[in-house]
């Protein structure tokens, strides 16, 4: 090896280190570039799974409770309502809960 460098003529052996910092300025922006793209990923993860999860769990419990608080028994002997009344209360109670994904 000692024997190649002591053979090249002065502008190569310039030119050697140069050569090599560029090696390692594309090995560092190789990974550099993966980093963020794994970045990108998990980020993906998060919103489009996780946060899109949590939200139909919110609209699940909002729709739930609104169902509680139509179909509590109190407020059925309270107001007086008859079994046809409370029957179409029970298939709009069913309809909120069997609404689609968005």
């Amino acid at each position: 090896m000692k024997s190649l460098l002591r053979n090249l003529k002065m502008s190569r052996k310039i030119m050697i280190v140069p050569f090599i910092v560029m090696i390692f300025l594309i090995l560092i922006a190789m990974m550099s570039y993966k980093g963020l793209l794994d970045q990108k990923h998990a980020l993906d993860d998060i919103y489009n799974i996780r946060f899109q999860t949590y939200q139909e769990a919110s609209r699940m419990i909002t729709r739930v409770t609104t169902v509680n608080k139509e179909s509590s028994g109190d407020w059925f002997c309270k107001r007086g309502n008859g079994p046809g009344k409370i029957d179409a209360m029970g298939k709009d109670v069913l309809k909120a809960l069997a609404t689609p994904r968005r």
